[in-house]
């Protein structure tokens, strides 16, 4: 079999159980990867840098120790997830906080307001690089877990990287201060900065 590097052209020549996939199939998994692998991570990024760059001590920290890069990720993305709710379906009767919820209720998710949880995160308001981290929610639970989760993390720790690099970045004065707005695909509509050409 000839090998294939790109992820249509082996979905095109592989086969799973004996049958191959149909164009309906393909189709409907190269618009999920789309919408997953580039504006979620998108929208992730923008959230990170307007939450650092609010943060100019937090930025600096950041700038002096790179080694913070993961955490600083998720951090952000605990703080401030792309994804803010999910939708399911109670598959038993259960008690949540003194409230029943009957099997087959539609039941909405805030993650984030479980990824603030004062129960569970000290000063879950603060933007701490250093914070003891536990298991997040920006990136599903269970079953519905993300499958690009690491390529994701690995592509914005890459181009944080890059962006610690510009001298004297910062928000542009020229413009409002952008807004994490939004249920889900939160994220700002816009992103002006300034850093400083030579280090001048």
């Amino acid at each position: 079999m000839k090998c294939v590097n790109d992820i249509l052209g082996y979905m095109m020549t592989t086969e799973h159980e004996g049958e191959k996939f149909s164009d309906e199939d393909i189709a409907n998994f190269i618009r999920m990867l789309l919408l997953a692998a580039g504006e979620t991570t998108t929208r992730s990024f923008a959230n990170m840098m307007v939450q650092l760059l609010e943060e100019p001590d937090v930025l600096e920290e950041l700038r002096q120790d790179r080694s913070l890069m993961p955490k600083a990720v998720m951090e952000t993305m605990r703080r401030d997830p792309t994804a803010g709710a999910v939708a399911r379906i109670a598959a038993r009767d259960m008690e949540i906080g003194g409230m029943t919820i009957p099997k087959g209720t539609a039941v909405l998710c805030s993650i984030a307001s479980a990824n603030r949880d004062p129960e569970v995160y000290d000063d879950p308001d603060r933007l701490w690089l250093k914070r003891p981290m536990r298991p997040l929610l920006s990136f599903g639970f269970g079953p519905h877990m993300c499958l690009g989760m690491h390529m994701a993390l690995t592509e914005m720790e890459v181009a944080l990287e890059e962006i610690l690099d510009l001298p004297g970045l910062r928000f542009d004065p020229a413009y409002p201060q952008p807004e994490i707005r939004g249920l889900n695909m939160r994220g700002p509509d816009a992103l002006h900065v300034l850093w400083d050409v030579d280090g001048a």
